[in-house]
């Protein structure tokens, strides 16, 4: 077995994280999440550049660098995430206070909330038998700074943001779940179709998208527009999990009118 040095850093990912929204979010904006926090700069002396600095647990990106950087393998084939999903995503992020985002002439610039308490060792509260943390990321903070010395009072609040969080998560399941069985019916009406409007990949989907915040008009456009593709329509391609599926965001952007003009579009995986 290799003991030698593991070159390339590491980052600390705190075992609240389990407890915590992002984990029962969609996993992928917990990987983006991830990929941010190891992204950061680690430096305590900020980069400096003309217009701006990145301080430590910031990074200047793009949403084409992130495309790049995080594909993945699914059913044996390429998969990327789209522009409009990583930009939703962060604003997930955002929402949920992870990250702080702002746009300068180099790209979105990323300020990872709360990175120097988080990414601290010394901070990290060691089991019996420890000598080093085991603790692997960065959550929204839940400690008040002017009391860090009262552990009983910080456990308490954990304990409490914790129950919160999980009180939120649970509501905005049952609407997500509602939701989707609104979007399906109305695919049925308009299709009729009689896809089941409580299990299935289909509802898979559709509960992915509606957790990037993907509101029910969006459903019904992208529905009316495919419906006069007819390649679309007669390769039998008319489903609800592939049209709500990896390339929903590629058909909202589409052309409705090139149709008529081509209908033999080929389908790229974004």
């Amino acid at each position: 077995m290799n003991k030698g040095k593991i070159h390339g850093g590491y980052i600390l990912l705190s075992r609240l994280v389990y407890e915590s929204a992002i984990w029962r979010d969609d996993p992928h904006i917990l990987k983006l999440f991830i990929w941010l926090v190891g992204k950061a700069r680690h430096d305590k002396k900020p980069k400096k550049y003309p217009s701006c600095s990145v301080n430590r647990g910031e990074l200047i990106t793009s949403l084409d660098m992130i495309v790049e950087d995080n594909e993945y393998i699914e059913n044996n084939g390429i998969r990327r995430w789209s522009r409009t999903k990583v930009s939703r995503m962060l604003k997930r992020l955002e929402e949920q206070g992870y990250v702080s985002l702002a746009c300068d002439t180099y790209g979105t610039h990323v300020i990872v909330c709360n990175y120097d308490r988080y990414q601290d060792p010394d901070l990290y509260a060691r089991n019996k038998g420890e000598t080093a943390p085991q603790q692997l990321v960065t959550a929204p903070d839940t400690y008040n700074n002017e009391n860090n010395d009262n552990n009983d009072n910080n456990c308490e609040k954990e304990k409490a943001n914790s129950l919160l969080d999980k009180m939120t998560f649970s509501a905005k399941e049952i609407e997500i779940q509602n939701t989707a069985k609104k979007v399906i019916i109305m695919f049925n009406e308009k299709t009729d179709s009689n896809y089941p409007d409580f299990r299935g990949k289909h509802m898979d989907a559709i509960k992915s998208l509606l957790r990037d915040d993907v509101p029910f008009g969006d459903f019904v456009m992208v529905l009316d527009k495919k419906r006069k593709d007819t390649w679309f329509v007669s390769n039998g391609r008319l489903t609800p999990d592939i049209l709500y599926g990896e390339n929903f965001d590629k058909y909202m952007q589409e052309d409705e009118t090139k149709y008529d003009q081509d209908n033999h579009q080929t389908l790229v995986i974004e």
